[in-house]
């Protein structure tokens, strides 16, 4: 981003730079897109980096410039403290990763956050305390933060205790092909004890987006497991799982209403999850011929 975005619209409270008249001056190509969503609608969506980091730090340029456009904010001491605006220094702030231009870091410091989230967060609930110091711990919150992150479309990595710089969301679920994704929603999702939660690879046929393909958040098949109340939420770029009566096993795309994000709205119009659902069901009428 530009460094007035990232001294200005970054650090304004309620203020979103997707919704303002601004955005057409600072990215003129994108405001002109007819099908743009943009993921940020409050402007409060930074600040709630601080509700679980105190050391936050954002390194950023402008998508095409050049390497001397690079510029750290870095607040050292939450929203307490100023934040510190300088140029990118490799030697204090990592080798900044190829084709990035924005990279925000959090050092999380509080481990009744760690604890919270873990137990929270994980479908399996391992009731036994676990320690920092214990790998199995670790396992758990990289594998409750998948879950959490599957269709987010920017590469998350966590450094930690048995873990240096792991990759949490793996691929592009909305661009790889259909084996691909059941391949990775069973990899994140699926274990001994969450065999509901799984696709069967035979329904990749199934898998299909809903709504207008090149703009769509939604994707999957109906679901076709015994039990109905387990589902994935996508809000805002973040899924979440949760009970719904959707039938559909896949990520769904919602716009939140409210700034907690509790109340949500679905993206794809009744027209457009009909016409999929009719699809889906033409697909598998086909594959069930076929098969016999």
């Amino acid at each position: 981003m530009n460094e007035d975005v990232l001294t200005g619209e970054l650090l304004e409270f309620g203020k979103s730079l997707w919704r303002s008249d601004r955005l057409a001056s600072v990215y003129p190509g994108l405001a002109a897109k007819k099908n743009f969503r943009p993921t940020g609608r409050f402007g409060i969506g930074f600040y709630a980096a601080f509700t679980i980091a105190n050391d936050v730090k954002v390194m950023t340029k402008p998508y095409l410039a050049g390497a001397d456009d690079r510029r750290v904010l870095h607040f050292k001491n939450g929203v307490s403290g100023r934040g510190e605006l300088r140029p990118y220094n490799q030697s204090e702030d990592g080798i900044w990763p190829h084709g990035a231009s924005t990279i925000v870091e959090l050092t999380l410091n509080d481990p009744s956050w760690f604890m919270q989230f873990t137990y929270y967060a994980n479908l399996e609930r391992e009731k036994e305390e676990l320690s920092f110091e214990d790998d199995v711990f670790w396992k758990q919150f990289s594998g409750a933060a998948e879950r959490l992150l599957l269709s987010l479309d920017v590469e998350t990595f966590i450094d930690g205790p048995f873990m240096d710089g792991v990759l949490l969301n793996h691929v592009d679920i909305f661009t790889i092909d259909a084996r691909q994704f059941i391949l990775e929603w069973n990899r994140v999702f699926g274990s001994k004890r969450l065999n509901d939660a799984e696709i069967d690879v035979e329904l990749h046929p199934l898998i299909d987006v809903i709504g207008d393909v090149s703009v769509s958040k939604s994707r999957g098949c109906v679901d076709t497991s015994s039990v109905s109340n387990r589902g994935i939420i996508h809000i805002g770029g973040i899924t979440v799982f949760g009970i719904k009566k959707g039938g559909m096993q896949g990520v769904a795309e919602f716009t939140p209403i409210t700034t907690n994000r509790r109340t949500v709205r679905q993206v794809e119009s009744e027209h457009a999850i009909r016409e999929w659902g009719l699809s889906t069901a033409k697909k598998a009428r086909i594959s069930d011929t076929t098969s016999k």
